[in-house]
């Protein structure tokens, strides 16, 4: 199986996940990770990512181009009836339990959108 990550920081969950006992997996190749950073798909000089949410309010959101392009790159060699899911990663979200877990094992590649 095969994981990409698509991260603001992706040194730090890179070497987050060359450690312990999934670093181990890794190396004797159960499965295959590559993070991504978002920030390189974005189009102006200071490599923003962050946008304003519409209505107003507090706080900042993500812009959607830099992730939608990273995508984009991470899917364009794919090969054809690669069974894929994107999970976007959030604390909002469900919980991960056994049966997600044998759901998205029959994928051949997860790529996960860490927004936080």
């Amino acid at each position: 199986m095969k994981f990409d990550i698509m991260t603001l920081f992706p040194d730090m969950v890179d070497r987050i996940l060359s450690e312990s006992v999934i670093g181990r997996a890794r190396e004797a190749g159960f499965f295959e990770v590559a993070c991504h950073d978002i920030r390189a798909y974005s189009k102006n000089k200071h490599r923003n990512v962050d946008d304003t949410p519409y209505g107003g309010g507090y706080g900042m959101v993500m812009a959607a181009p830099p992730i939608y392009d990273c995508y984009r790159a991470i899917t364009q060699n794919a090969p054809e009836g690669e069974r894929r899911r994107v999970i976007y990663l959030s604390p909002k979200g469900r919980h991960f339990t056994q049966t997600i877990a044998k759901e998205l094992a029959e994928c051949d590649r997860l790529v996960l959108l860490c927004g936080y």
